[in-house]
């Protein structure tokens, strides 16, 4: 925790302490981005999909129950 605070505060240093780019951002980057965003989306639902099951074990588990035996 005390490695994610000190990367907030290094990177908010640095965007703070950054002048203006003076840069043009054409059609073609934001479509980029879009895409960028879409596929992170896409790979968490699927990586959702794919460990759902693991995912739900976990939080149904009922006290004093044993772990599952270990497939073989």
């Amino acid at each position: 925790m005390r490695g994610l605070a000190a990367s907030a505060v290094i990177v908010t240093a640095f965007l703070g302490l950054s002048s203006p780019a003076q840069a043009y951002v054409d059609l073609g980057t934001g479509s980029m981005m879009v895409q960028l965003l879409i596929g992170a989306a896409t790979g968490v639902l699927v990586a959702g999909k794919l460990y759902w099951q693991k995912i739900k074990d976990v939080f149904m588990r009922r006290p004093g129950e044993a772990d599952p035996k270990p497939e073989e």
